[in-house]
């Protein structure tokens, strides 16, 4: 058989690994000397996306098409171990890689290097109890990491204590040499460009880890206190396509100061992403850094649990008009900037309104973000895409909900109020000028009004399906709907989620009619009914039929969930 040019198997292998098509690359390893080479570099290149990593992909994969329901016990078990095994077998490949222990160099694949999931392999307790000894005894210069004691687990087995800390930071050092040796012998490049670390990582190795990364462009830290002025100064040097950081805890008296030194310490205008997502105590500091440093690189900023100290000095970030995507969460929901410190409250509202190539706006638990965001929305220059606005109190803010109606470009709204019962004979106005506005919202495809809509009736979800045509998502709560809705929503051809979580009289035949209306624009929906009265109750049966009707006509999904105050023999959720 002639065989392909290189380059055309090249591409051959490009595309399935953008279909990230793994059992074809697979078999294409195993074909021949001449598949091997460009098969492996792509697997292993994509190898973060394999549903192997985690252990437990395939026991939901068998749950979503039922296949779970009808398989014993111990097939399950067999299947879970089978998983991790291959799990643990593409860590010790790439582990052993390093060493110069295999035929191909997989750590000079892989395109990003993540410790994380190592971390979870190594606390996995099927791996624990059934291939930590073999694991380890194929990898000799890392058998000290394991604490030579041995202790009593469940079931009368004993295992091998890890020092975790420790096996991660070898790992770590051994994968950036042998990255940073091929990088300096000519024609060997590696394609290792972006780092997820977890764990204790020692602040003294880390540097020189990252200095020997030098395609490094991202980096994803659990902890951020290993960031500093030093750290930053490697980058600088070595790194000079690094433009992306992402941190989930960072908290510590000397954090503000050490981040900033670090931001400082990078090259001017080069930082395009920061987010930091969980606990921090980052502030005036590290905001002013970017001001001064990156002010017209940053695109994408995610400030989440912000305190206090955080909150007021947020418009030190006034610079930071480059911006297009923007996610504030305050911590606790109790500063108010613009009752307390109304100055620094009239700076943030200048410094977002002047962010005018902003897409995406998403605030969570700000006291003063019905104010930011109408502030926004009422900007004619800014033109967004997506906004989500979390915790804030739905009565009484009409001029907020009447400006969404300017943005009329918007794809996504999730708006998360806060209401009360009482508050339904003083709220009806509110209502009506949030479902007029919604319903001028004509690009909408996404729309999340839980919480916010428990005041409505089926009336305003009519009006709402009528009216958003483009709609593929919807999650509604409310008083108690019934069949009468089934008309209005019939009309949403593109809908793939729906989502009903007020209380809901549905009848077997309502839902059955609605799914005969669907249509292929509907591929793949899942229906919600997440609050079924007692009387509507349906059967096992009658959901069985609703569960295989929508997956034989549109590949679709049924969660059906009764009301939990009245027990029944009935209650059941099918998916």
């Amino acid at each position: 058989m002639a065989s392909l040019p290189p380059d055309i198997m090249n591409m051959i292998c490009e595309e399935l690994a953008n279909r990230r098509d793994f059992g074809t690359l697979f078999h294409l390893c195993l074909s021949g000397k001449q598949m091997a080479g460009g098969a492996l570099w792509w697997l292993y290149r994509i190898h973060t996306h394999a549903s192997i990593r985690g252990g437990e992909s395939n026991e939901d994969e068998m749950s979503r098409t039922g296949e779970f329901k009808e398989t014993s016990i111990a097939a399950r078990v067999a299947q879970m171990k089978l998983t991790v095994s291959k799990w643990a077998l593409q860590w010790r490949s790439i582990i052993l890689s390093s060493l110069g222990g295999t035929v191909y160099p997989y750590c000079l694949y892989i395109q990003s290097l993540d410790l994380r999931n190592l971390v979870d392999l190594l606390e996995d307790n099927i791996f624990q109890d059934n291939f930590q000894d073999t694991f380890f005894s194929s990898l000799p210069p890392f058998s000290e990491t394991q604490i030579n004691t041995r202790i009593l687990r469940s079931k009368g087995k004993k295992r091998t204590p890890i020092n975790i800390r420790l096996f991660i930071n070898l790992v770590g050092d051994s994968i950036s040499k042998s990255v940073g040796d091929s990088a300096n012998m000519l024609g060997t490049v590696a394609a290792l460009n972006a780092i997820d670390l977890s764990g204790n990582i020692d602040p003294v190795e880390f540097p020189t880890w990252i200095g020997r990364l030098s395609r490094l462009e991202s980096m994803a830290l659990w902890d951020g206190t290993v960031l500093n002025r030093h750290a930053g100064d490697v980058i600088q040097k070595r790194c000079q396509s690094f433009k992306s950081l992402s941190i989930y805890t960072c908290h510590g008296e000397k954090v503000d100061l050490n981040l900033a030194g670090f931001l400082d310490a990078l090259p001017k205008n080069t930082l395009k992403s920061l987010h930091v997502f969980s606990y921090n105590d980052i502030a005036g500091e590290t905001f002013q850094a970017l001001n001064q440093q990156h002010r017209e690189s940053l695109v994408d900023l995610t400030l989440g649990n912000l305190k206090g100290p955080a909150i007021r000095s947020l418009s030190v970030l006034k610079g930071l008009t480059a911006l297009i995507n923007l996610d504030l969460d305050d911590a606790e929901g109790r500063i108010n900037l613009e009752s307390t410190a109304n100055d620094s409250f009239l700076e943030l509202i200048g410094w977002v309104t002047g962010c005018v190539q902003l897409k995406t706006i998403r605030l969570n638990r700000f006291v003063d973000g019905p104010a930011i965001m109408r502030a926004l929305c009422l900007n004619d220059k800014i033109r967004l895409n997506s906004i989500t606005l979390r915790g804030y109190t739905f009565a009484y803010n009409q001029e907020l909900h009447r400006s969404l109606a300017n943005q009329t470009e918007l794809e996504s709204l999730e708006l998360r109020a806060e209401t009360e019962e009482d508050d339904d004979d003083n709220i009806r106005e509110d209502i009506d000028t949030l479902v007029s506005s919604l319903s001028s919202l004509k690009e909408l495809r996404y729309l999340n009004i839980l919480d916010t809509s428990n005041s409505f009736q089926s009336l305003q979800v009519e009006l709402l399906a009528v009216s958003l045509p483009k709609l593929e998502d919807l999650s509604v709560s409310g008083h108690t709907m019934g069949d009468e809705v089934w008309g209005a929503i019939s009309q949403l051809h593109q809908l793939r989620s729906l989502s009903f979580h007020s209380m809901t009289t549905f009848t077997f035949d309502g839902i059955m009619k609605y799914l005969s209306n669907l249509r292929q624009s509907n591929y793949g929906i899942h229906l919600y009914i997440m609050n079924a009265t007692a009387e509507s109750r349906l059967s096992p049966q009658e959901q069985t039929i609703i569960k295989q009707t929508i997956e034989n006509m549109v590949n679709g999904r049924f969660s059906f969930v009764q009301y939990r105050e009245i027990e029944s023999d009935y209650d059941s959720e099918s998916d």
